[in-house]
């Protein structure tokens, strides 16, 4: 019961920058380089997109480096990669290779709508869309047994449906914290609440 209290008398905070060692599941990138004006460079990396300009600047025999111009976290950079290519097709320099001739608004507008959210760098960025935030990276096998074994909880019956209960009754709790606006969070060590920016309605 202490951890229920403790969450329903928290007092929401203004501001959460993302941790400093935050590490998605990679970015989609836009580099330019002196020596190709009027052309980007659109991938994705797993490393930050400051280490991938460096690697591109040493390896690919420009007499200038790359610039990042734009960065995008991506839960699939893959995915979001190949859509952003497929909807900028036309701009295309070549096939096999990643280089976009159009005018730099055009290509973050299309970032952008693909990843609306790939730029955002604090948790009250993300309070208008998302009850629920969290930064670490550590997931559960998908055993229901362990997991219940790990939060502690003994069950008669099935597994499955005691563990959809308890996500239930999870969610209704994260959804009565963030009723009047703002964002959950965990961060792997700890919980906070945060508010929505002022002038949000607030």
């Amino acid at each position: 019961m202490a951890l229920i209290e403790e969450l329903l008398n928290m007092q929401p905070g203004e501001s959460m920058p993302f941790p400093s060692d935050f590490n998605p599941k990679g970015w989609v990138y836009v580099l330019s380089n002196p020596s190709m004006p009027g052309m980007y460079k659109i991938g994705l990396t797993r490393l930050h997109p400051k280490q991938r300009a460096g690697q591109l600047s040493k390896s690919s025999g420009s007499p200038t480096d790359f610039v990042v111009e734009a960065k995008f976290i991506s839960a699939d950079p893959e995915r979001d990669e190949k859509i952003i290519h497929e909807s900028l097709s036309r701009f295309r320099v070549s096939q096999s290779r990643e280089f976009f001739s159009c005018p730099i608004d055009k290509i973050l507008t299309e970032c952008r709508r693909f990843l609306p959210f790939g730029e955002a760098s604090s948790v009250e960025e993300l309070t208008d869309k998302f009850n629920f935030v969290t930064f670490d990276d550590y997931f559960f096998p998908h055993d229901t047994e362990f997991m219940l074994e790990e939060m502690g909880i003994s069950t008669f019956g099935s597994k499955g449906n005691t563990y959809w209960a308890l996500a239930s009754i999870g969610a209704s709790l994260v959804k009565q914290l963030t009723q009047d606006g703002g964002t959950f969070v965990y961060t792997g060590k700890s919980f906070a609440l945060v508010k929505p920016p002022k002038g949000d309605g607030q």
